[in-house]
């Protein structure tokens, strides 16, 4: 016999309505009449398990799933599919307000190493629903990542808000290029760096956003995991598409000027084939996940990614407390480890 659930999930999967003879088979199951029409079986089988009005894909309108959405201020764009999943997320989401508590203790620290300034910044944005993290490790003067501390999150809201039920790739995605845009129209030199995570404290769902040479690594069981990619000019794919657009590396810099092949800003090199156009990953923080570590290549040019997990581990075995590691750690890299740049480091600890 089906059960209630598996007949919500198969009908909401069908392309058609039920055929006559799969509704027969299933009011047959249930014990209903089978000699009536498809609408009338359709509806005794509803009846039958207390399926209520607008619960199945198919009671519904095109036009009246959009104009809930739009009420909501959420992305109409899609199928009847989506638009109707879109719908189910947010009545999900509005049960399980309250129910989940932020489950990760943050620990940040910045230093300006021997650098004249300090051109790093990060944000730490975090509530009951999202929190939200990036390096910006600022290059040529501190103004872009001045503009990107102050904006990238405020970009990042009023775009997530409206489209949340799309893609979180392509929010991060959109949140990124128009940031840089903005930033360009001020037509000031300097660039940065932006590595970001984004999660739902909800789902345990979560993005990586990255662009330059800033990075986000974790512990992950016993796996040490890297989620970004740095972007070097040296590296063929990014070596080729800077020779496509006009560019050249020398020194394995970009024109012989920059030391990655994606940034924020830097106005003067757009049109040469650097790109503030983003990598992005998507996964799901599960129970094996340890932390995770978001940081400037002023760590990374000095300790391998092992090298920063052990650190963390053995500071955890000591019993040094979680918000104190990030502050070890940045120290540590330039004492001991004699990095001459900023250093700045974000890391996540998931209880």
């Amino acid at each position: 016999m089906i059960t209630r659930s598996l007949f919500i999930r198969l009908t909401n999967s069908k392309r058609k309505p039920w055929k006559k003879t799969e509704l027969q088979k299933i009011c047959k199951s249930l014990g209903l009449k089978t000699n009536l029409t498809n609408k009338e079986m359709y509806s005794n089988i509803k009846y039958h398990y207390n399926i209520k009005k607008k619960v199945l894909l198919h009671d519904w309108k095109f036009n009246e799933l959009k104009n809930i959405l739009k009420k909501k201020n959420i992305s109409t764009q899609g199928t009847k599919k989506d638009l109707y999943n879109r719908i189910l997320q947010l009545t999900n989401e509005n049960l399980n307000a309250g129910r989940y508590k932020i489950f990760y203790t943050t620990a940040i620290h910045q230093e300006q190493g021997k650098r004249e300034y300090m051109e790093d910044r990060f944000i730490a944005k975090c509530n009951k629903n999202i929190c939200f993290y990036s390096i910006l490790d600022g290059h040529g003067g501190k103004s872009c990542a001045n503009f990107l501390k102050k904006n990238l999150y405020k970009i990042f809201i009023k775009i997530y808000e409206k489209n949340r039920y799309v893609n979180i790739k392509n929010i991060l995605t959109q949140t990124y290029l128009y940031a840089d845009k903005m930033f360009l129209k001020n037509n000031k030199k300097s660039g940065s760096t932006a590595c970001s995570l984004f999660i739902n404290n909800q789902t345990k769902i979560f993005a990586v956003a990255n662009t330059g040479d800033s990075r986000i690594i974790g512990l992950v069981g016993n796996k040490i995991i890297q989620l970004s990619v740095d972007h070097k000019p040296d590296n063929n794919n990014e070596k080729q598409r800077i020779y496509q657009n006009n560019g050249f590396v020398m020194n394995s810099r970009l024109n012989g000027i920059l030391a990655m092949s994606r940034s924020m800003g830097d106005i003067a090199l757009k049109q040469k084939g650097l790109t503030s156009f983003p990598d992005t990953i998507v996964g799901k923080i599960t129970k094996d996940y340890k932390y995770l570590v978001i940081a400037s290549d002023g760590l990374y040019d000095v300790m391998t990614n092992y090298e920063i997990i052990q650190f963390i581990r053995y500071n955890l075995t000591k019993g040094i407390e979680k918000k104190n590691i990030a502050k070890r750690l940045v120290i540590h890299s330039i004492k001991n480890r004699y990095s001459t740049d900023n250093v700045s480091a974000i890391i996540i600890f998931f209880n």
